[in-house]
């Protein structure tokens, strides 16, 4: 993630107008539920549907999600079938319906595929996409490598650590590995200390050990993962807001959730915008004319004024990836309904912006997801596993 990623957020979101009136869909009137018929495929609007990869995340136009029915808004408006052990409930989430949360996850998916306001998840290697998500990929693929991720100023650091008790991590550590003095990677940020990687290895390998369970992985190696990357490391690079919040209490807003049977699905971590003095006034405007005055698709009070920028959802090590999927899918579309009422409102398009990530952390692994926008759906690209 560039330097400049803050801005270009802040700089788009500032194109928007904040004199309209309140984004909300208009509540449909009761009435019997009536199903259109399927077209033909040889019609022309199913030969519009059939998009090509890169076609997923451009759209000129943007549509709005379909008004919900009065049939939707039944059952427990916060079931969550596999829930993350939580911190109390936020109480100022706007209330609202969704689906039993009963159904296995690969079921919600299934449902949440066919539905055209839905969220569809597919593999990088089966579509086209963007510059934006083949560049994260380029990086993230050199970063796997350990290609120029070490500043040379840690050189003797590492190799005191080969010989201390537990430096054996510290013997893949070659040259390949160390990068240039004028390198970018040091605009990125202080390189950690052999001593704070160590003390965070031994922590993951021993919660894998002992089978500890998804909360005791956020609190011993998630958050210190997190806190070192963003936090503590960054202080003095300048320019960078980029932070990070624990946020397995924020609720999804009725209004932004996807499909005809809204899920209330909720995620471990979120990366936040700390905006500038300046931006503050622009945000405002905007939050005076959104549901709950919140910025977000979120009305967790934490995160009413920081546009968020980053989903993150964790589980124990080789389980439910499908729960993972579902999480992380049904927050992005609701992300991505957000921005579409918004930009729909002002006239304007998503050119320039290619995606939305996320990332599934499953143990030690970490996984990139990558959403985008196909007319009122969202397409979600992960990993083959």
């Amino acid at each position: 993630m560039s330097l400049n990623y803050h801005s270009h957020i802040l700089n788009w979101l500032g194109q928007l107008p904040t004199d309209h009136s309140p984004l909300e869909t208009p509540a449909p009137k009761p009435q019997k539920r009536h199903y259109p018929p399927s077209p033909s495929m040889s019609s022309e609007g199913a030969k519009k549907r059939q998009k090509t990869g890169s076609d997923i995340f451009r759209s000129q136009k943007i549509p709005l999600p379909l008004p919900r029915t009065p049939g939707s808004r039944t059952g427990d408006p916060f079931v969550d079938e596999d829930p993350t052990p939580r911190a109390p409930t936020d109480t100022t989430s706007t209330s609202g319906a969704s689906t039993s949360g009963r159904s296995s996850p690969i079921k919600r998916l299934n449902e949440l595929a066919l539905d055209p306001n839905g969220v569809d998840f597919r593999e990088f290697t089966t579509v086209n996409y963007p510059s934006g998500v083949f560049t994260a990929l380029w990086d993230i693929s050199q970063l796997a490598r350990g290609n120029k991720v070490i500043s040379p100023d840690k050189k003797a650091d590492i190799k005191r650590a080969v010989g201390q008790k537990g430096g054996e991590w510290f013997r893949f550590v070659d040259d390949l590995c160390y990068c240039d003095e004028e390198d970018p990677r040091v605009q990125w940020g202080e390189t950690p200390s052999a001593r704070s990687v160590h003390k965070i290895l031994q922590k993951a390998r021993t919660s894998a050990t002992d089978g500890e369970s998804e909360y005791s992985w956020n609190v011993e190696v998630h958050q210190a993962v997190l806190d070192l990357a963003l936090r503590d490391l960054r202080d003095h690079v300048e320019g960078d807001r980029v932070n990070f919040k624990f946020c397995p209490s924020a609720r999804i807003m009725i209004e932004y959730r996807p499909g005809s049977t809204p899920e209330s699905k909720m995620i471990d971590f979120c990366a936040v915008i700390e905006p500038e003095v300046e931006s503050l006034a622009m945000i405002d405007g905007l939050r005076k004319v959104l549901p709950m005055n919140s910025i977000n698709h979120t009305a967790c009070n934490p995160l009413l004024k920081k546009p968020l920028c980053l989903a993150i959802e964790t589980k124990p090590p080789g389980e439910k990836w499908n729960a993972a999927r579902l999480q992380v899918g049904v927050w992005l579309a609701a992300q991505w309904t957000l921005l579409a009422r918004l930009v729909h409102d002002a006239g304007g398009s998503f050119e320039g912006l290619d995606f939305l990530p996320g990332i599934i952390i499953q143990g030690h692994e970490w996984y990139f997801v990558a959403s985008g926008r196909e007319g009122t759906k969202t397409v979600c690209l992960t990993p083959l596993l």
